[in-house]
C-alpha cells in the first residue's frame, strides 16, 4: 500500500512539473483565462481534461497501431498544430485585447488541451516513471495521479492569471496574447 501512495504522489508532482515546465501550455490557457475571468477555473480544468484526453489517445495509439505508423511523425506534426494553434491565439487575444472586448469561445480549452495531449514526447516522459512501479496497481495509481496533477495545476493557473485586476486585463490579455504568438512561432520553425 506505501507503494500506491508513492505512486499517487509522485505522479501528482510530475503533472504539476509538467504543465510548469511547458510554456506552450502556459501561452495557450493565458489569454482564455483572462478572456473568461468569472470562469477560469472552468477554462483550466477544461484544458486539464483535454490534455489527458489527448495523452489517453496518444497512449492508445501507440498500444494499438504501433506498427502501422509512426508516432514520432504524428508527434511532430501535433507539434507544428500546437504552433499554428497557438498563433491564432495569440491573433485572436492581441485583437479582443485592443477592443477590450474580451470573450473567449466556449469550448475552446478542452479542444487545445486535447491538441497539446497529442503533441510532443514530454507526457509521455512525464508517464514513463509509471512503469518503475511493480504493481499494475501502483502503475494505474500513478498515471491517474498524473492526470489529476495536470488537471490541478492549469486550473490554478488559470485562476491565477484571472485573479489580476481589472484593469490590467486589457494588458495582461495583449502580453499573454503576444507571448501566445512567440512561442507558437518558435513551435513551427523549431
Amino acid at each position: 500500500m506505501h507503494m500506491v501512495w508513492a505512486a499517487v504522489i509522485t505522479g501528482f508532482i510530475a503533472g504539476v512539473v509538467h504543465v510548469f515546465s511547458g510554456p506552450d501550455h502556459l501561452a495557450a490557457v493565458a489569454p482564455l483565462s483572462v478572456a473568461k475571468a468569472n470562469c477560469a477555473s472552468r477554462t483550466g480544468l477544461e484544458w486539464g481534461l483535454g490534455h489527458c484526453a489527448g495523452v489517453a489517445l496518444i497512449g492508445f495509439l501507440a498500444l494499438v497501431f504501433r506498427e502501422m505508423f509512426s508516432l514520432e511523425s504524428v508527434s511532430f506534426w501535433a507539434e507544428k498544430f500546437v504552433g499554428l494553434m497557438l498563433v491564432g491565439i495569440g491573433a485572436w487575444g492581441i485583437c479582443r485585447g485592443a477592443s477590450r472586448q474580451l470573450q473567449a469561445p466556449r469550448s475552446a480549452p478542452f479542444a487545445i488541451g486535447t491538441v497539446h495531449g497529442l503533441a510532443g514526447s514530454s507526457h509521455l516522459i512525464g508517464v514513463l516513471p509509471a512503469l518503475m512501479f511493480p504493481s499494475n496497481l501502483a502503475v494505474g495509481a500513478y498515471i491517474v495521479a498524473f492526470g489529476a496533477g495536470t488537471i490541478a495545476a492549469m486550473t490554478g493557473f488559470a485562476r491565477l492569471v484571472a485573479a489580476l485586476p481589472q484593469r490590467a486585463a486589457g494588458s495582461a490579455m495583449t502580453l499573454s496574447s503576444c507571448a501566445a504568438v512567440m512561442i507558437g512561432c518558435y513551435w513551427l520553425i523549431a
